[in-house]
């Protein structure tokens, strides 16, 4: 009886991390919201890249998330930047960040 009760047991406890490990480890991400934000990171480079921008940090929504870009000096030299784009999506736990040292272009 002792054997019966102890393979039902772990039969159960079984039957329910087989139940809960794809909820603990697969993820819904949506492949249309992280391609967009791809496409938004590549933007928010071209715009910022020109090295005209001052110093600060700069926000853009859309509609799956939002856009994060830092415009820093590079160390001592007054023609070089440092841009940080960072993209949070909304649908998604990934967030997607690129760093760029640009020069200044007149």
């Amino acid at each position: 009886m002792e054997a019966i009760v102890a393979a039902a047991v772990l039969l159960i406890v079984f039957g329910a991390t087989l139940d809960m490990l794809p909820r603990i480890t697969l993820h819904t991400d949506d492949v249309m919201d992280i391609a967009e934000a791809e496409y938004r990171v590549g933007c928010a480079f071209e715009k910022y890249s020109s090295g005209l921008w001052p110093q600060g940090t700069y926000v853009e929504r859309y509609d799956a998330g939002e856009i994060t870009v830092r415009v820093e000096p590079y160390r001592d030299c007054g023609r070089v930047q440092i841009i940080t784009v960072a993209a949070d999506i909304r649908s998604s736990r990934k967030r997607i960040v690129h760093k760029q040292i640009v020069e200044c272009r007149e």
